[in-house]
């Protein structure tokens, strides 16, 4: 029997039979490994090595260097003291199926490995891992499905290849890779917060291909990318490059910063070297796009940041609206 390293109250023994003359051969049988030479259960670096005589009565008590047998001739045996095993670790290594408790770790695995991502130093304290092949490295993370990952504080990664890499982060379905501080990604998405891990994080991307790629951006829908701060790209084929940005509709551009898009194929753009980080009169605030595809971009509506708006067909009316004051003009 061996016992992981691990201090315990008391070890329950199998009942035995215990006559004059075999009750320190029975103690050493039952806490000897098969394979090794002598007992694997150690004390203070000592072998148990059991006592050459019976108990003279029914609860006796045998001290060998601080570890107390308590026995009775025909009933169970209980050892007290501290157990430790000459393994160092208490995991098995390598490949294989596992059900396993690992005591020192307080963690948990359950499935298939193959590439040694069970191995003990691979094992993160209060981690659980389980299916095939998962990963739960670091501290309280979880790791559920197929090479699913959680390598940092905290990380929850549940499905096919899904990695939460980031401290506190969380993936959720297949290839969906949530790589900042407290970034999240759903479902085939991929959400990263890159930084010092304190001043950036909390993005959040879901859907096929979609990326959010800087601190506080969401992307939702397909193929959608939001890579500046505190951006914002929905639906399909979006992109918000600069900060504080909306991106939303079919292959819409939002570049110059605090800008708005609606509509598909807007021309998007700033003017300036900074437009996509701060303020800039000559750039677009709003813009509605009616463009046929990447080549083909063109705006129903732009209101530029000096409060100048540029209609790209004629503005038409139904009738007079108001009171215009045309001037006086020559004879």
């Amino acid at each position: 029997m061996k016992i992981s390293s691990v201090t315990l109250a008391a070890l329950l023994l199998p009942v035995v039979t215990l006559t004059a003359g075999n009750y320190g051969d029975v103690i050493e049988e039952l806490l000897s490994d098969p394979n090794d030479a002598g007992p694997s259960l150690l004390v203070d670096g000592d072998l148990v090595v059991g006592d050459e005589t019976a108990p003279s009565h029914s609860i006796d008590t045998v001290l060998y260097g601080g570890l107390s047998v308590i026995g009775n001739p025909t009933l169970n045996v209980v050892v007290f003291g501290e157990y430790t095993s000459e393994a160092s670790n208490g995991m098995p290594e390598g490949d294989g199926r596992r059900l396993v408790w690992h005591t020192g770790k307080s963690a948990f695995r359950v499935g298939k490995v193959f590439d040694g991502s069970w191995d003990n130093s691979e094992i993160g304290d209060f981690s659980i891992g389980m299916g095939r092949n998962v990963k739960a490295t670091a501290y309280n993370t979880f790791a559920v499905g197929e090479d699913a990952r959680a390598t940092d504080l905290r990380a929850i990664a549940i499905g096919n290849a899904a990695w939460a890499t980031g401290d506190r982060s969380i993936a959720l379905g297949t290839l969906a890779k949530a790589e900042g501080p407290k970034a999240f990604a759903l479902f085939g998405s991929e959400a990263n917060a890159p930084g010092d891990g304190q001043t950036t994080g909390y993005s959040i991307a879901m859907g096929l291909n979609s990326e959010a790629r800087n601190s506080h951006v969401i992307a939702l829908g397909h193929n959608n990318y939001a890579g500046g701060l505190a951006s914002f790209a929905i639906n399909e084929d979006t992109i918000a490059t600069g900060s504080y940005l909306f991106a939303s509709g079919s292959g819409t551009n939002a570049n110059a910063y605090a800008s708005f898009a609606i509509g598909q194929y807007n021309v998007g753009g700033f003017s300036s070297t900074s437009g996509d980080t701060a303020w800039d009169d000559a750039d677009p605030l709003f813009e509605i796009g009616i463009g046929d595809d990447d080549q083909n971009r063109a705006n129903a509506l732009t209101i530029y940041k000096d409060g100048k708006a540029e209609f790209s067909g004629a503005v038409m009316m139904t009738q007079a609206q108001g009171d215009i004051d045309m001037g006086t003009y020559g004879n």
